[in-house]
C-alpha cells in the first residue's frame, strides 16, 4: 500500500513539474512579444541561456586566467580583477563564475545560477548609484585602510551602495 502511495506522489510531482515547465515556456514566448527585457527574464526562468557564454571559476586556476580567457570584445575595467577577488574571498562557495551575454555584457553568476550585471556602463551620480546600482557600483567607494582623521569627500560612503538582487540571492535563504 505504501509503495502505491509513493508512486502516486511521484507521478503527481512529475505532472506538476511538466506543467510548470510548459507554463514557463509559454510565459517566455508571451514575454518575447511584449519586451526584450521581460523575454530574457522569462527565458532564464524557463531554463534558456539566451546566447550567454559561461566562464566558471572552477574551470580556471585563478581569476587572472579566467579573465585572460574572456573574448577580446568584453570590456574589462582595470578594477575588475580586484572586485572579483574580493567577491570570491567574501563569498567563496557562492560565486560560480562569469557570463557574457550575446551583446558582450559581463554578468556574475552565483552558485544558485542567478546572474547579476557587473557594470551597466553608465557614469552615475552618488544618488544614481544608490537608486540603480550594479555590482561595479558597490565598489565605487573603497573602505579606508586607516581611520580617516580629516574631512571625508562629499558622498563618500563605502558599503552603502548595494545591489539588492545580489544580496537577496546571497542572503535570501538565510533566516537572519
Amino acid at each position: 500500500m505504501m509503495m502505491k502511495r509513493s508512486i502516486a506522489v511521484c507521478r503527481a510531482a512529475l505532472l506538476c513539474f511538466a506543467t510548470v515547465v510548459s507554463m514557463d515556456g509559454r510565459r517566455a514566448a508571451r514575454a518575447a512579444a511584449e519586451s526584450p527585457k521581460e523575454a530574457k527574464s522569462a527565458e532564464k526562468a524557463a531554463g534558456g541561456t539566451g546566447g550567454v557564454k559561461p566562464f566558471l571559476f572552477k574551470s580556471y586556476p585563478s581569476v587572472e586566467s579566467l579573465l585572460q580567457a574572456l573574448p577580446a570584445q568584453v570590456e574589462q575595467p582595470a578594477a575588475l580583477k580586484g572586485h572579483l577577488q574580493a567577491l570570491l574571498a567574501g563569498y567563496p562557495d557562492l560565486i560560480a563564475g562569469l557570463q557574457i551575454s550575446a551583446d558582450g555584457q559581463l554578468f556574475l553568476e552565483l552558485a544558485d545560477h542567478s546572474t547579476h550585471l557587473y557594470d551597466d556602463g553608465r557614469r552615475k551620480s552618488a544618488e544614481q548609484r544608490l537608486e540603480e546600482p550594479d555590482l561595479e557600483d558597490m565598489f565605487h567607494d573603497a573602505y579606508p585602510l586607516t581611520n580617516p582623521t580629516g574631512t571625508l569627500p562629499v558622498d563618500f560612503d563605502p558599503g552603502r551602495v548595494r545591489s539588492e538582487p545580489f544580496f537577496k540571492a546571497i542572503y535570501g535563504g538565510s533566516p537572519a
